[in-house]
């Protein structure tokens, strides 16, 4: 009896181990391909922009300050910890509070150390790029990736939901188009191709995007317990897509009057979209008992 208590425990102890090291293995084999992502994506957009095949002291310099941002932004948002979490609305939102944490920190080491000779641009697109190869690469890569792939999984919608949300995916898309071309792609001046202007214009439809897969935008009769919940999802993805072009704009060193330009589009778009959001779904939002903890 003693031998077999002595066999169980030593089986007990040595399947911890194993578990300890796999889930260290899988810690450093996810750690190692999310460096990897943004060495390449930094190093093909510094080729790009710079037409430089060489390796410069700017491109170490610069992606030494790009790798440390990734890094702290990994750890403020404890990024590496959603490889065993199952929902992809959950990892994109913990990648999105990242990438503008890496943001955050990029603009506050420029300013300190008073950095203005190196092109901002690449460092830009390869956060952008880099965010999204990661978020497949940790959609993908989580369990039960079959079942949790779908970004509204365990949300069962009627075919009047999903008629009423494409209804708004296209409207409000629209909206959103509509807003940007008046104030922003109007405004530029004809011939002269501004680069900022149309890398900040991707960056809008990316927030656009994957904000609302956060927040299930689209889906708010299906997902909101209240309206007063459904109206704190709608501000929460507002907020997500202006403080990423906020701070894009800072860290780009925008002008003034092309600043004003995207804010107005933004503005304009949030109350509009808000007014239509009202239109198609206030009537159809019940008020629950239960009330959802939504996680910014």
């Amino acid at each position: 009896m003693r031998d077999e208590l002595e066999i169980d425990i030593n089986l007990i102890h040595s399947a911890q181990k194993n578990a300890s090291k796999n889930l260290f293995a899988n810690l450093l084999s996810v750690i190692i391909t999310s460096i990897l992502i943004y060495v390449i994506t930094f190093s093909s957009f510094y080729f790009i922009y710079e037409k430089n095949f060489y390796f410069t002291n700017e491109y170490f310099i610069s992606l030494g300050l790009f790798l440390l941002s990734i890094v702290f932004g990994a750890s403020l948002s404890r990024k590496f910890s959603i490889v065993k979490r199952d929902k992809s609305e959950r990892i994109l939102r913990t990648l999105y509070l990242s990438s503008l944490t890496s943001l955050c920190f990029l603009i506050i080491l420029f300013l300190a150390l008073g950095i203005n000779h190196i092109n901002r641009m690449y460092i830009l697109s390869s956060i952008l790029i880099g965010f999204i190869i990661e978020s497949f690469y940790f959609i993908l890569s989580t369990e039960n990736r079959k079942t949790n792939a779908n970004f509204i999984s365990g949300i069962k919608l009627s075919i009047k939901q999903l008629k009423s949300s494409i209804k708004f995916i296209f409207l409000d898309g629209l909206i959103l188009t509509l807003f940007c071309y008046i104030e922003i792609v109007s405004n530029i001046i004809p011939g002269q191709y501004r680069e900022k202007e149309f890398l900040l214009l991707g960056l809008v439809y990316l927030s656009w995007v994957i904000s609302a897969s956060c927040t299930h935008k689209f889906i708010p009769s299906a997902v909101a317990t209240s309206r007063l919940n459904a109206f704190e999802l709608q501000v929460k993805f507002y907020l997500r897509i202006i403080a990423l072009v906020i701070l894009s704009m800072i860290f780009l060193q925008f002008e003034l009057s092309s600043a004003i330009n995207f804010i107005r589009a933004l503005a304009g778009y949030s109350l509009v979209s808000s007014l239509l959001l009202m239109f198609l779904f206030a009537d159809k939002i019940k008020n629950k008992t239960d009330e959802a903890t939504v996680v910014f």
